[in-house]
């Protein structure tokens, strides 16, 4: 019994000493020449993350710009849109299984809800047991509207609240932010 009580505890000492895991990054973002690239690029810099761009197999940024400034629609462009299914170039980034939290960034607009790839892409992975980080260049107030589409009101766990950068953001902000997330 004693010899079982000693194998035990040295088992004990032996699973405390053993090295955790680390965790690894990833920086997601989707991007419409709108600076979200640019922020991205220097946020996975600064947490030394890997960066995946999401990219629908059809460009449909000058819709998008029409829908975001107010602009009619053709008819065929209506059509286009209604018959063409959504598709991305990659769905699951490499090491996507290793990776614990996202830096997810998108542009933010008038409609307020994150754009479509993005939505899609978070429903081609498996989400659980990581933490996801918004982050976009615009209004707090639509980063947080958005982040609740994205979460259905928050019944998708794992989200923190994010950031939305100013236009002239500086790297200071970027390296003060990533500390806090990293603080919390």
């Amino acid at each position: 019994m004693k010899k079982l009580a000693v194998l035990f505890i040295c088992a004990l000492l032996l699973s405390a000493c053993s090295p955790k895991k680390a965790e690894k990054s990833m920086v997601v973002y989707y991007s419409d020449d709108d600076g979200i690239e640019e922020l991205a690029t220097k946020i996975a810099d600064h947490t030394d993350s890997e960066l995946f761009r999401i990219v629908p197999k059809k460009d449909y940024s000058s819709l998008n710009e029409k829908i975001d400034n107010k602009k009619e629609l053709s008819a065929e462009e209506i059509k286009d849109m209604q018959s063409t299914s959504l598709l991305l170039e990659q769905s699951v980034p490499d090491d996507w299984d290793e990776c614990d939290t996202i830096y997810i960034g998108f542009p933010v607009s008038s409609v307020m809800a994150a754009p479509a790839p993005v939505a899609l892409f978070l429903s081609q992975n498996d989400l659980k047991n990581k933490t996801f980080i918004p982050f976009t260049i615009g209004t707090q107030d639509a980063l947080d509207h958005a982040r609740e589409s994205l979460t259905f009101n928050g019944a998708r766990k794992g989200w923190k609240d994010g950031k939305a950068f100013p236009e002239n953001y500086t790297d200071l902000e970027i390296e003060e932010w990533v500390h806090a997330e990293n603080e919390k």
